[in-house]
Formats: C-alpha cells, sequence, structure tokens
C-alpha cells in the first residue's frame, strides 16, 4: 500500500475479526488445537465476519458463511458439498455479493455446482495488450450479473467430464466519454450480454478442498459465447488450470500453478484474458493486462507459524497476447510477496487468508477466504 497508515488500520480490523471468529459455533467435535487428529464432521457452519478497510473501498462490511456437509454413506474424505454466500458492501457504495451452491454424491462421483454473482463496483481499464502503459488508467463503473451451472460425472479414477452454461451481463454505468470505452475498437464498451455452452475436463486427487497439501488438480474448460441483441461474430474460449501440492516436511507444502486462457472472435473487454487480482499474480490490480491470451506460472511455499496460524511466499510470472504465441515478444510480468492465514476450521482447514504482493509498478493488499490456488 502507497500509505502505511492504511496498512496498519487493515491490520487493526482483521485481528479484531479473528478474535470475533473465537466466539462463533463451528462443526461439532473438531478439536481446534489438533487439526491432524480432528475427525472430519458430516456438517459444518462456518460464519466469517468481515470488516475491513482499503484506499479503493474506504471502510467494508459484511460477511461470510460456509455451510459444508456430506452424506452419511460417502467416505471420511470425500470432498464436502457446499453453500457459501458472500454479501460486502463499503462506504462508497459498493456492493459485491455471491452464492455457490455445491452438491456432490455418490462418494463425489456426481457433483453439481451453481454460482451466481452480483457487482455493482467502481473499476479501472488500462489500454488493452502486454505494453500498456501505467498511465493509460481510465476509471469507470458497471454493474454485473453472472450465472453458471456445471454438471459433472466420473468417467474413471480421480476424472470428471460434463457440461457447462453460463449467462452473464454487464453494463457500464459511469465512463469517460473522451475515453477508451468510448472507441469502436473496444467491444463492451457501453456492456455486454452473452450466453455460452462448453464443456468441462478435470481430475483432482487434491487431499483438501479449502486449503490442499498433496495431489494434483487438472481443469481443462472450452466453451462457445453468443452475444444476446448484438451484431457481433460469437467467441471461443479455452483455458486449462494445472496445480501440484508437494509436501516437503511436515506442515509445510510447495504449491505450484500453471494457467493459460485463449480466445478468438469478438470478446467483450471484460471478459478478456486477464493478469492481476487476488487469485493470479497477486500485486497487479485485477485487469491490469489484459488480452485474448494469457499464461501465469505461480509457485507458494507455505508453512505453520504455531497455533491456528499459518504463512505464505509467493512469487510469479505471466503474459498476455493476442495469441500464445505472441506473449514472448514482450516483457514478462513478474510478481511476489507473502502472507499469514488464520484457520477458523481446523477439520477442513478453511481460513482466512491475507497476502501482500508486489510488482515493479503496483503493490496489493488481499483479504480472502482460503488459498489463492
Amino acid at each position: 500500500m502507497k500509505d502505511f497508515r492504511d496498512w496498519k488500520i487493515l491490520c487493526g480490523l482483521i485481528l479484531v475479526g479473528t478474535l470475533t471468529l473465537e466466539t462463533c459455533g463451528f462443526a461439532e467435535d473438531v478439536a481446534p488445537t489438533d487439526p491432524a487428529t480432528a475427525a472430519k464432521p458430516l456438517e459444518g457452519i462456518v460464519p466469517i465476519p468481515a470488516f475491513y478497510y482499503t484506499p479503493e473501498t474506504a471502510v467494508a462490511a459484511g460477511g461470510v458463511l460456509i455451510y459444508y456437509w456430506r452424506d452419511r454413506h460417502d467416505d471420511p474424505d470425500t470432498k464436502p458439498s457446499q453453500i457459501k454466500p458472500i454479501v460486502i458492501g463499503t462506504t462508497k457504495k459498493q456492493l459485491i455479493t455471491s452464492l455457490l451452491i455445491s452438491k456432490r454424491r455418490d462418494n463425489g462421483r456426481e457433483h453439481l455446482s451453481v454460482f451466481l454473482r452480483y457487482r455493482r463496483y467502481p473499476d479501472k481499464i488500462w489500454a488493452l495488450g502486454p505494453r500498456s502503459e501505467a498511465t493509460s488508467e481510465e476509471d469507470y463503473s458497471c454493474n454485473i450479473q453472472f450465472a453458471e451451472a456445471l454438471w459433472e460425472h466420473a468417467i474413471g479414477k480421480d476424472w470428471m467430464f460434463g457440461p457447462l452454461a453460463t449467462l452473464g451481463s454487464y453494463k457500464v454505468t459511469e465512463r469517460n466519454e473522451l475515453g477508451m470505452l468510448t472507441g469502436s475498437d473496444i467491444v463492451g464498451g457501453k456492456g455486454s450480454k452473452t450466453y455460452s455452452a462448453g464443456v468441462q475436463l478435470a481430475q483432482d486427487t487434491r487431499n483438501n478442498l479449502f486449503s490442499p497439501d498433496k495431489g494434483n488438480l487438472f481443469v481443462l474448460r472450452s466453451s462457445r459465447f453468443e452475444h444476446i441483441g448484438e451484431s457481433l461474430s460469437p467467441y471461443n474460449e479455452t483455458s486449462i488450470d494445472m496445480r501440484t501440492y508437494i509436501p516437503v516436511v511436515k506442515d509445510h507444502a510447495l504449491a505450484l500453478r500453471v494457467f493459460a486462457q485463449w480466445q478468438n472472435g469478438d470478446v467483450p473487454f471484460r471478459e478478456l484474458a486477464s493478469l492481476g487480482g487476488p487469485d493470479r499474480m497477486r500485486g497487479y490490480y485485477e485487469g491490469r493486462f489484459r488480452d485474448k491470451s494469457a499464461a501465469i506460472a505461480e509457485g507458494e511455499y507455505r508453512f505453520p507459524l504455531g497455533n491456528n496460524f499459518r504463512g505464505a511466499l509467493f512469487g510469479s510470472a505471466g503474459n498476455v497476447g493476442k495469441d500464445l504465441g505472441a506473449m514472448n515478444r514482450s516483457p514478462v510480468k513478474q510478481s511476489y510477496g507473502g502472507g499469514v492465514r488464520y484457520v477458523v476450521d481446523p477439520a477442513e482447514k478453511i481460513a482466512i487468508r491475507v497476502d501482500y504482493g508486489k510488482t515493479s509498478e503496483s503493490e496489493g493488499f488481499y483479504i480472502q477466504l482460503n488459498e489463492a490456488f
């Protein structure tokens, strides 16, 4: 953060939040001081209050609630079903809401996931492409609605396959009338409505859904998007997400991730492949670099700090371009940083994550739930 006073205020409010969590009721029969031996309960409720301050949001307040459960006939190591609503409001009249409903059955061989999101939030845009200058920054505001449904069925040991569909829209409510969003070369400068149909192939051998430290994850997605009410060409999007978690010594682990995404056709600017944010290349503002392709490699070393606290050190490199082959023709972007996690449910390893990331041109402070990947 540019102002160290904001850092101190934020850390103080996070401390208040974590102390508040100690008074909340969590899953029955969880032994918080010995997560290694805690039995996994059939169900649990984890309420997480959110109260913090950043220059972007001013004072923000709200909460996250995680309700997770397993069917009685499921194996203890089966990943749980969950319902997770999030509601955050700020003194700048920003609103961030989402709802995840994830249902697993038959020891995880069937999985139905529905995700809904609504945001009313000011944002920033820079010139598109990998050589975008920081001075091209513009402010704008938009309202965003998004819905996704995914159904997966086991097709082999640890492999899942199934269809997915999305319906999304955003409307730009404020923008610089002399800025880049008014230009004819920016798709979706006023807003966009799309729907898509696609498929997902995934393999998941992680030992934990929320904070894994062993196993692998592979997710391949491919979708075709159609514009609603616009004479624009459809666009295709494919992404691949590969993660591996390597135990080092007791309670220490190395997490590695490679992510790539590529598109073609008329892609609305908000949907372009991008870098930045709390989950990919922390330290860059989310969407700082945008184009029709992106590739990112990240590594994170995770270690215990004592009691219910954990620490992490991370680094990442990535780039965007008109296609995957064009990325090596511009300087690679890099970020690094570290953070702490406070475990609020040791049986399921559900934790509050506080990270600080830095790049050659910016820095970011993040408060999120669970690991970045």
